[in-house]
This record gives C-alpha cells, structure tokens and sequence, in this order.
C-alpha cells in the first residue's frame, strides 16, 4: 500500500489474477490450470500463490498419470 493509501498497481494486478483463479478453480480444475500456465508465460512476474497452484495441479495430473487415469 501506498503512503495515499491507495493499492499499487502491481498489487491490483496480483488480486485480479486471485480473482479470476477463484472463480475459474469453481468451474472446473484444467480451466483453471490453463489460464494459470499462461498468466505465467505471459508474466514473468507471477504471484506465488499462482505458482503453488500450477505446481499442486501439475502433481494431481501426473498423480492421475502414474494411476493410469484420464487427465
């Protein structure tokens, strides 16, 4: 925060992208990888917490892999 009190804009864009990893982890767990993989190729500077949730999927996915499962 800002001495105006006012958020940055790195930190508005960071909460944006929470956001939007809220609401598409509701609708469904690749939508929301997919879009998370390319705020991460598109950014270099990625929130962490938007790293922690790629690496968690990309474990279940390969997880479902070694079961023989569908991804």
């Amino acid at each position: 925060m800002r001495s105006d009190g006012t958020l940055s804009l790195e930190r508005r864009r960071q909460e944006r992208e929470e956001a939007k990893l809220l609401v598409l982890r509701k609708r469904g767990s690749r939508l929301a990888f997919e879009w998370g993989l390319q705020q991460c190729v598109k950014s270099v500077n990625a929130t962490p917490r938007l790293l922690v949730y790629l690496l968690r999927e990309v474990c279940v996915l390969a997880g479902r892999l070694a079961r023989g499962g569908r991804v």
